[in-house]
């Protein structure tokens, strides 16, 4: 049975790596993507991942993309103000902390693991 896993920040550099060693290994990725991110970083892999569209923010959008993606692991990497957290704090507290909340509310406690960076 291949493990089925769910990656935020997946456009990242740390997050795209990720993605691209658990495509190597044969898993199931789902990766959520914000509504207008290209996700450069994951062109290599793109016909082996599935993506889906919601902001950590949106819990319309993120109960929608975690209903379909079903994951048994997840791997939320993604994050505001990696390197200007000053510029807005407290849009870097919505993402990374109520966007965490949100996304561990979406999932309801359906999921084998939940690998918090």
């Amino acid at each position: 049975m291949t493990d089925r896993y769910l990656v935020t920040g997946a456009s990242g550099f740390i997050g795209s790596t990720l993605v691209e060693m658990l495509v190597a290994r044969g898993a199931e990725v789902h990766c959520l993507l914000l509504p207008d991110d290209p996700a450069p970083h994951l062109s290599r892999v793109r016909d082996a991942i599935h993506v889906h569209r919601a902001d950590l923010t949106d819990r319309k959008g993120l109960e929608s993309a975690v209903r379909t993606a079903k994951p048994e692991i997840v791997v939320p990497l993604a994050a505001v103000g990696v390197t200007n957290v000053h510029i807005d704090p407290a849009l870097a507290v919505r993402v990374n902390v109520e966007g965490t909340l949100n996304l561990l509310q979406a999932l309801d406690g359906e999921y084998r693991a939940f690998v918090n960076t």
